[in-house]
């Protein structure tokens, strides 16, 4: 089962393995504490998975047009992976850090977990990959998924089911 192999790939992670968040703690962030090495193990792997998915993109933008029927399954399963790792970890970070009554929580540089107050104005903007930026409101798949682009695709080509997803955020 998938969520056996989770674990076996969090076992096989070492401590100078670990991927930090490169994100500073910012002005309106509330630091919560920091994470466990469980945590980071997971959140390792949740961005080597990332990692992977753009790899895979960017491969995948070359011979797009050739290789699109034979891709369509192992992108949406990618992508199903990476949206549930997402929740796991999100799910992880709030049960951890009794943060169930935060809308936003998030990670940091130093693998602090915050909160962080959505009413006040942000350090700075965050990067947008959208293409329509001008009309996002953030919570289309381009923002959401690094295998946006290719589910786009696939849903404008409608060989995937659109699913209504909301910012992912954990």
């Amino acid at each position: 089962m998938w969520l056996n192999s989770i674990y076996e790939e969090m076992s096989a992670i070492k401590l100078e393995d670990f991927i930090e968040p490169s994100t500073e703690v910012g002005s309106n962030d509330h630091v919560a504490g920091t994470m466990s090495n469980e945590l980071k193990k997971l959140y390792t792997l949740m961005e080597k998975s990332r990692n992977e998915g753009r790899k895979n993109i960017e491969k995948i933008e070359n011979i797009f047009s050739l290789l699109l029927d034979s891709l369509k399954f192992d992108i949406g399963q990618a992508s199903k992976k990476l949206l549930t790792l997402y929740d796991i970890f999100g799910v992880s970070l709030r049960d951890e850090f009794n943060l169930w009554d935060k809308d936003s929580v998030g990670v940091r540089k130093g693998f602090a977990v915050v909160w962080t107050e959505e009413n006040k104005e942000p350090d700075k903007e965050p990067e947008s990959k959208c293409k329509e930026e001008e009309k996002c409101d953030g919570n289309c798949e381009e923002c959401i998924s690094p295998l946006a682009p290719i589910i786009m695709s696939l849903n404008k080509a409608g060989s995937l089911k659109k699913k209504s997803e909301g910012k992912r955020r954990f």
